[in-house]
């Protein structure tokens, strides 16, 4: 199994370079790979759910996932539905904080998000609140730290890491090449993701409810 440690031990030996000023810095180059990484994907290892009730009184604000003791920091909502007896489980409409219009309806049909999710509408302490929201891979903190994109996309980080070594290469004729890899390694997991979901949904289509109803 991947980890830091072998990662590190990879970076050192790729780099063919023993002096301390840069060996020095590795952790600082795996950092920096770490956070490119995350900006860079959005893939369903990265999904997380939350759930919280609507604010009593009503309001029209909720927290973010992380400020309510979601499993992971936000990065990017996925989807956002509101549960209720009286309520359809309709998945809400995202739009821009310049694009959300107020109105007073009983339930709310659209939200944005800044330093909180807005609706357009107040929302009841009898809703559920559920979210599918993007976070970020585990940093790597200790010698056995290890997550998802290190164990299966390894070249992702390793080629993420030398690229950040610019500064101190320079001139170094590998830079490109390895940041050439790293991109092609970002493209490759985007597209596994695009296969996945076109898969999912030729499953949903050949399986005709009415076809197999009893």
């Amino acid at each position: 199994m991947a980890d830091y440690t072998q990662l590190e031990a990879d970076i050192r030996a790729w780099l063919w370079r023993d002096d301390a000023e840069l060996l020095n810095v590795i952790p600082t180059l795996i950092k920096f790979a770490h956070n490119r990484n995350n900006r860079n994907l959005r893939i369903r290892p990265m999904m997380y759910r939350a759930e919280t009730v609507g604010p009593d009184p009503a309001s029209r604000f909720i927290p973010l996932p992380s400020e309510i003791n979601a499993p992971a920091e936000f990065l990017e909502m996925r989807s956002l539905r509101i549960k209720s007896v009286n309520y359809d489980n309709d998945q809400l409409i995202q739009v821009t904080p310049e694009a959300l219009r107020i109105s007073q309806n009983t339930k709310p049909g659209q939200y944005c998000i800044h330093q909180e999710i807005e609706f357009d509408s107040p929302v009841s302490a009898e809703f559920t609140i559920e979210m599918t929201y993007y976070g970020p891979f585990p940093e790597l903190l200790t010698p056995t730290s290890t997550n998802w994109l290190l164990e299966n996309a390894y070249d992702v980080y390793l080629y993420g890491a030398l690229q950040e070594a610019e500064p101190f290469l320079r001139n170094d004729e590998r830079i490109p090449v390895w940041s050439g890899r790293w991109s092609a390694a970002i493209e490759e997991l985007r597209e596994a993701e695009k296969r996945s979901l076109r898969n999912r949904s030729e499953i949903r289509t050949m399986l005709d409810p009415q076809e197999y109803a009893p």
